[in-house]
């Protein structure tokens, strides 16, 4: 399920680059940003995937789901470690969006489905 990126995986990827020629660090750097932010992305979208498996009442909430996140994996008892330790939580809900796109089974339920279409759509005529 998960598409990790391995150390080795981002150390070719560098030397990829060198051999290219290209040696300058800005690119180099970003290059190995991008990589690790995809990989800690994918680590979020698998914990996400976790719980809306394990507790069903995840799915309609993501409030309850960012809760859930938040004291399961990162630690979360307070709002003094919530501010250093917590996963931003619009990457919590895009993954869960994104999950439950590509498995309907851990779809909401259809009245919150069709809250969150509503939602989608008075944003869409907002911005046009």
């Amino acid at each position: 399920m998960e598409n990790q990126f391995s150390i080795k995986d981002i150390i070719g990827s560098i030397e990829d680059e060198l051999k290219k020629g290209n040696t300058n660090p800005g690119t180099l750097n970003e290059l190995l940003r991008r990589k690790l932010s995809m990989e800690n992305l994918n680590t979020i979208k698998s914990k996400v995937e976790n719980l809306l498996e394990k507790l069903p009442e995840t799915r309609n909430s993501d409030k309850l789901l960012q809760h859930y996140y938040w004291t399961t994996y990162d630690n979360v008892t307070d709002l003094n470690n919530w501010l250093s330790r917590a996963t931003d939580p619009e990457s919590i809900r895009r993954c869960r969006q994104k999950i439950q796109e590509e498995r309907p089974d851990l779809k909401a339920n259809l009245e919150v489905q069709e809250a969150r279409y509503q939602k989608q759509e008075s944003f869409l005529n907002f911005v046009q």
